[in-house]
């Protein structure tokens, strides 16, 4: 149970990290690592059940 409590810790820290990349081209406001983790499952799996893929594995 510890270690579910400290991965969900650290998950909690990546909505304060900014994406890298956006910050190095000079983007003001760049979304953070939360964020686009979200955005990329929730397409995966629109994407994945529209065209009968293995949405675990996108």
């Amino acid at each position: 149970m510890h270690e579910i409590l400290l991965l969900a810790m650290q998950a909690g820290k990546l909505k304060e990290k900014k994406r890298e990349g956006w910050l190095r081209a000079g983007i003001e406001q760049p979304e953070n690592v939360a964020c686009h983790s979200y955005r990329a499952a929730f397409l995966a799996m629109l994407i994945g059940d529209a065209l009968n893929l293995n949405t675990e594995k996108c």
